[in-house]
């Protein structure tokens, strides 16, 4: 089960930070923002299917 959770942890993590470099892109200048962030549609997915302790691969600032 421990290889399983640590495989599971690092594809939440890679597609998390996929999908930011995506929603990134759309970004064209310092002054702009984006309307759309599909990592936190990632993060919600990942606490709604796995749970809270799934919480802890979401990025604070």
């Amino acid at each position: 089960m421990g290889r399983i959770v640590i495989v599971r942890f690092c594809v939440l993590v890679a597609v998390y930070v996929a999908a930011t470099w995506f929603a990134e892109a759309f970004i064209k200048g310092p002054a702009e923002v984006t309307i759309f962030w599909p990592a936190a549609g990632v993060a919600y997915a990942a606490v709604i299917r796995y749970g809270w302790r799934w919480s802890l691969f979401i990025p604070r600032q």
